[in-house]
């Protein structure tokens, strides 16, 4: 196992990808706007602070659905028992149609993507306080809790 790459070292890279994406979208945030009162937001900062703030959004939950898929590959590799193999198989299988619901689900929250920026365009958004609290919920529950 040392010294030698395995699925979960794909997939952490692959995490980190999303990860860095997510931080550079946040780093536009903050340039166009994120910290001030809405009030106080610099003129015509509304439309790339809202695309910057989804693409974190996008990015932030595709990266942790990947992160849990790499740990369950990694218990695979540690803990050869049987027993751990299948549940770790069902814990993969489980998070990879999580990682692709969860990833339509978060990119899809308004029809078209670009109603979410701009609200002038036709079409629908799920209501956000109901998208956030699922989201959280999702967030609480998946993740162990010390």
């Amino acid at each position: 196992m040392l010294h030698s790459f395995g699925w979960d070292d794909g997939f952490m890279i692959l995490a980190q990808i999303f990860a860095l994406g997510t931080g550079v979208a946040e780093g536009l945030e903050n340039k166009y706007g994120l910290g001030y009162h809405t009030w106080e937001q610099p003129k015509g900062s509304k439309v790339p602070y809202l695309q910057a703030f989804y693409a974190s959004i996008v990015g932030f939950a595709v990266a942790m659905c990947i992160v849990k898929i790499a740990i369950l590959f990694q218990y695979r590799r540690v803990f050869t028992v049987p027993v751990m193999q299948t549940i770790t198989f069902y814990g993969l299988i489980f998070m990879f149609c999580w990682t692709v619901t969860s990833t339509f689900l978060t990119t899809l929250v308004c029809v078209p993507v670009a109603k979410f920026w701009d609200s002038t365009i036709p079409g629908r958004c799920l209501p956000m306080l109901t998208a956030w609290i699922l989201y959280v919920r999702h967030l609480y529950i998946s993740h162990p809790h010390t």
